[in-house]
């Protein structure tokens, strides 16, 4: 699925993939175009202080369930990329991991 850009031009358009194919697929058609958005606060600021020039596309990562959530795989733990951080603070599996028990602040300034 995709939103349109807005009519003057200066927005991307967004698309949302529904699952990890469907992203490739979208990559691959997008050609070098594009770049990825979750949240995008980080993003507008930079367009806005013109740090950088927007894409003609967004790939929004929101709708893909797969790389969300916490799961432990032999000795690992696995957080997806769009897992947020207050999951990681409420999850069992994460309070064995002190970096997982910093408040977000002090996670902010590690990343």
């Amino acid at each position: 699925m995709v939103t349109p850009g807005y009519h003057s031009g200066a927005q991307p358009s967004v698309w949302r993939p529904a699952s990890l194919q469907e992203l490739q697929i979208m990559k691959m058609q997008l050609a070098e175009t594009w770049c990825y958005a979750a949240g995008g606060t980080l993003l507008r600021t930079q367009w806005e202080t013109e740090q950088n020039v927007p894409p003609e596309h967004l790939i929004s990562l929101d709708c893909i369930p797969d790389i969300r959530g916490i799961t432990m795989q032999r000795d690992e733990i696995v957080i997806g990329a769009m897992t947020r951080l207050k999951e990681c603070a409420a999850d069992r599996c994460c309070g064995s991991f002190p970096s997982c028990r910093m408040p977000c602040c002090l996670l902010r300034l590690l990343l």
